[in-house]
């Protein structure tokens, strides 16, 4: 096979893996069923549909944001896109670390049977050499992407899915091409593809291997940190826990309070309470029965994670497979330019007395009305005062002076125009000032 990954092979991995999971959560429902039972018989059991949305701690979601695959979403975001996607995920905790878990290797193979892929295919062309079980692309799909996050605010972990692939040699590959970028904080191993042509759902990581991964990602960068993945925890490290953090992407759980109560009760019983990050991704189809009828269901599920988990440092993944369901992809609308169009002079007496009016429409640069912009605008001549209203859906606000008896000469001055996300542009304004004499 050449060396890029056969295309039907990338297009048909979506719904490979949404097969794969059916069968890997039946196993993954009995193991869960196994633990009920359990609780079951110790009497805790009776709380399981207490847990409701709650609000977090804000302090204990440290990161927050999306999983992002070529085979997981279509059309791929745009770099913009997936800095609003991540920034609205991340700005449901404020202080929270806006994070992609950014995935620039696969697995490969030939054949349908992905259960004998043994190779990892790096998104990038090779540095040249030889390099066993992995393969490269002829152009670098990843860059454009790490270069905008470098100027936006966003952090990454550059995650693999290593097969056979010697994992020392992916790390060094991958930090040696992408370690410039300063939006990279770390590298990730999704262990359910761990030697999985040898063992089905991966090789149970090691105290060695974990501390070695380790020490090789932090060869590029002392700062750098390493994330493990799979949805049992048990093929986490035995005892080694150095700075790692700890991913579970469990799905098929049933509910909230199930999700909620094995992330509590294996991954943070087991691996939290040192100082490791714990991470939780979440937003599988498999849960799309329960979690849509949240509403608000990144927000409702994190919260319940991080008020159940208190006091560990925590992360919130959506995955890309449902991404457009809860999360906006597309880049947000450009600020608006408005500016004034006119101000219409206008009188009326009452008596011996006279009022001004100026009535001042907003347009963009389209020359289409600009609703709720609140215009600002001062009075003087006849009348002194300040004035302000909020324009309608035609663009226009009418503004009344004071009443003087006698009348006068009444001048209005358009001091500010205000609406969020736009911008006032005085330059264009088709006049500013405008006056009328009454009677």
């Amino acid at each position: 096979m050449a060396n890029i990954l056969n295309v039907e092979n990338e297009k048909n991995k979506t719904e490979e893996f949404s097969n794969k999971r059916r069968g890997e959560k039946e196993m993954h429902k009995k193991y869960v069923s196994a633990i009920i039972v359990s609780l079951l018989l110790v009497g805790t059991f009776a709380g399981l549909n207490a847990i409701q949305p709650v609000k977090a701690a804000i302090s204990d979601i440290h990161h927050a944001g999306c999983r992002a695959s070529t085979y997981g979403i279509s059309p791929f975001p745009t770099p913009a896109g997936w800095e609003n996607a991540i920034k609205t995920m991340a700005g449901f905790w404020p202080g929270s670390q806006p994070i992609g878990i950014w995935i620039v290797g696969i697995l490969a193979g030939e054949g349908s049977d992905y259960w004998s892929w043994t190779d990892c295919n790096l998104q990038f062309p090779s540095p040249g050499g030889s390099y066993p079980y992995i393969r490269f692309n002829d152009t670098d799909f990843h860059e454009q992407f790490l270069a905008y996050f470098d100027t936006h605010g966003i952090k990454v972990f550059l995650q693999v899915e290593p097969g056979l692939a010697d994992i020392p040699t992916l790390i060094d590959l991958v930090l040696n091409r992408y370690g410039s970028h300063s939006c990279v904080i770390g590298f990730g191993i999704d262990v359910e593809w761990y030697k999985s042509s040898i063992q089905k759902f991966g090789i149970e990581v090691t105290d060695a291997e974990a501390q070695a991964w380790e020490a090789a990602v932090k060869a590029h960068n002392s700062s750098y940190k390493l994330f493990l993945k799979h949805w049992w925890w048990t093929w986490m490290p035995p005892t080694y826990r150095g700075d790692l953090i700890f991913i579970d992407d469990s799905q098929g759980l049933g509910n909230l309070d199930r999700m909620v109560k094995e992330y509590r009760d294996q991954w943070a019983a087991h691996l939290g309470g040192q100082g490791n990050i714990l991470m939780f991704q979440v937003g599988y189809e498999k849960d799309r029965t329960w979690w849509s009828k949240l509403p608000n269901p990144p927000k409702d599920i994190g919260d319940a994670i991080a008020s159940a988990i208190n006091g560990n440092p925590l992360g919130i993944i959506w995955v890309d497979f449902t991404l457009r369901e809860v999360l906006p992809t597309e880049p947000p609308p450009p600020p608006g330019v408005m500016h004034v169009a006119s101000i219409d002079m206008s009188g009326t007496k009452t008596g011996p007395k006279w009022k001004a009016y100026a009535t001042v429409k907003i347009v963009d640069n389209n020359n289409a009305p600009v609703p709720s912009a609140t215009v600002y605008g001062h009075w003087s001549g006849a009348w002194t005062g300040d004035v302000n209203g909020v324009t309608g859906s035609d663009g226009k606000i009418k503004l009344s002076s004071g009443s003087v008896t006698g009348g006068g000469t009444f001048t209005f001055t358009v001091t500010n125009v205000v609406k969020t996300d736009w911008t006032y542009d005085p330059a264009q304004n088709v006049e500013t000032s405008d006056t009328i004499t009454l009677p």
